[in-house]
């Protein structure tokens, strides 16, 4: 909990006013002045960047115990409010009770007065996850846990420490009366890297000589050894973000300015990372679905039992919240029915045909109940009537019905379908097909004709598309079925789209084409073209 701790103590202070000059820096950095001993603590804080703090010694009892809490603890800190402890925060006691809450907040029984003449001063490093996690359970966030929550300079206490012992023998008349007390209980190493002088080359674009990277690396406090082609470097121990050579290239290009770095335009293909691929991948699935008709909804990751239950899903196979703030939001969302069966209904009232897709992260336990599977899934809902319109848009996103996670109607007239998505993108191509749109104009017409209700008109536009390059498009315009439609048979119309990439299509061109559709309909499909005097009743 506390890998480094320095202490030392001082006697003969006079408490009184700070320096105008140490009020003033304090006033600007938005700490307000308190005494001179707390102002020096909080001063050298703001130099160096390390927290100290400094207790009564005649108000506290030794010997000191440095522990993680009890849960139920109290103390009253240095603000006068009563602190209800959890479990694992790092707290000092003496024999009589707590006299601080570290990293946080000091005790108010152990805190400096204007009759304070002798001080236990230390410097402390804590455990940085145990400061967060107290900082954020007590909702108390203060100068001095901002910094413990990082991971500060191991080297610093002793040079915190003394630089603060300094300023209160100037402005506290302090005497000091023991030596200072230094126990590393975890060691810390500084990492050495081995950077290969064409490493410079490779990521800053410019050679950089031995003597011009050991010049300003020596500058930046770093520790230089040349080992043939290589500098053996050690960064200062307040550097915790430099570990690998390209925080070395880094640290290089920043001082000699990256303004002067050579403006080379980049060759080769250009990559194309899995994740970037994945994210245009998903964006397509949305424009795919919009031009299908539906709207994307986006709806809370956290739902009730209540809603679990409305939704057929049982709540074991939900995980729950450990803090939920109401029982509104107590499990993670084990499907994306409930928020889109939700917003349908909510629409429904002022929409005649509600269609809707989503998007996101669904969560459920595994078999052991330990781990949780967690998986970003789209689901799809729709009012339309007609089934045939929700299944083919479903269709078009992926022809693996073995993959759908559920399919069919959740309630009357309400159709739902719910996939994995990392199902979808993986269908979709990786390679971006691009085909050459043919300088003159195309021509269209509506056929009509009788089909079987049984034949999949999938099999039909397969079939017509494949007959010749310049059939370019065949969309469906529409289905009829009624009395006045031969039995077990529906009405299809289609419009067909010509066009040549060579030439502008000619009238006996367009009359072959219309034959080759005619003839593949009534030989493939048992079709029967239907004539213009043959009118269909209304249902």
């Amino acid at each position: 909990i506390c890998p480094r701790y320095c202490a030392v103590v001082l006697e003969d202070i006079r408490v009184k006013s700070s320096s105008q000059l140490i009020q003033h820096r304090l006033r600007l950095s938005g700490i307000h002045p308190i005494n001179n001993v707390v102002d020096i603590t909080n001063y050298v804080m703001l130099e160096l960047g390390i927290p100290l703090h400094a207790f009564d010694l005649d108000a506290i009892h030794p010997p000191l115990t440095m522990r993680r809490s009890k849960k139920g603890e109290q103390l009253i800190t240095l603000d006068g409010k009563m602190r209800v402890l959890l479990s694992d925060a790092i707290v000092i006691e003496d024999k009589q009770g707590l006299i601080d809450l570290a990293g946080l907040m000091g005790g108010k029984s152990s805190g400096i007065t204007e009759k304070t003449t002798r001080i236990l001063l230390h410097c402390p490093i804590y455990n940085p996850v145990l400061i967060r996690r107290t900082s954020k359970a007590l909702g108390l966030r203060t100068e001095a846990s901002g910094r413990f929550e990082k991971k500060l300079d191991m080297d610093a206490p002793s040079f915190a420490l003394a630089r603060a012992v300094e300023l209160l023998k100037k402005h506290a008349d302090a005497t000091v009366t023991s030596g200072m007390a230094d126990r590393v209980l975890v060691k810390f190493s500084r990492p050495v890297i081995i950077y290969p002088l064409s490493t410079s080359n490779i990521v800053l674009g410019i050679d950089v000589s031995f003597q011009t990277a050991t010049r300003i690396l020596m500058s930046l406090g770093f520790h230089v050894q040349k080992k043939k082609d290589s500098l053996v470097i050690t960064p200062p121990s307040f550097r915790r973000d430099i570990a690998i050579k390209e925080d070395i290239a880094e640290e290089l290009g920043r001082m000699i300015g990256f303004n002067h770095l050579p403006k080379t335009i980049p060759t080769g293909p250009i990559p194309m990372p899995k994740e970037l691929f994945e994210e245009n991948k998903t964006d397509e699935v949305r424009d795919l679905l919009v031009r299908l008709g539906f709207t994307e909804h986006i709806g809370p990751t956290l739902i009730s039992a209540e809603t679990i239950k409305q939704t057929h899903w049982t709540i074991d196979k939900a995980v729950p919240v450990q803090n939920p703030m109401s029982k509104d939001y107590a499990y993670l969302r084990p499907s994306l029915l409930p928020s889109l069966l939700g917003a349908v209904k909510l629409n429904q009232k002022h929409m005649s045909i509600v269609q809707l897709f989503e998007i996101g992260m669904c969560w459920q336990p595994t078999n052991n109940k330990a781990t949780l599977c967690e998986i970003t899934r789209l689901g799809l809902i729709s009012t339309n009537k007609d089934f045939r319109l929700f299944k083919g848009a479903f269709e078009a996103l992926t022809q693996d019905m073995r993959a759908v996670l559920s399919f069919g109607p959740v309630e009357p007239g309400i159709w739902y379908a719910e996939i994995d998505l990392g199902t979808v993108v993986a269908g979709l191509s990786k390679q971006q097909l691009y085909k050459k749109i043919s300088p003159f104009p195309s021509a269209r017409e509506d056929i009509s004709f009788f089909i079987q209700n049984d034949i999949p008109l999938g099999d039909v536009w397969s079939k017509l598309q494949r007959l010749d390059p310049m059939i370019a498009a065949i969309d469906l315009l529409d289905i009829f079925i009624g009395k006045s439609v031969p039995a077990g048979k529906q009405s299809v119309t289609i419009r067909v789209t010509y066009q040549s990439m060579t030439h502008t299509l000619k009238e006996n061109e367009l009359t072959t084409l219309r034959e080759k559709i005619i003839t593949a309909l009534e030989q493939n499909f048992s079709a029967r073209i239907r004539r213009l005097s043959e009118k269909l009743l209304k249902r």
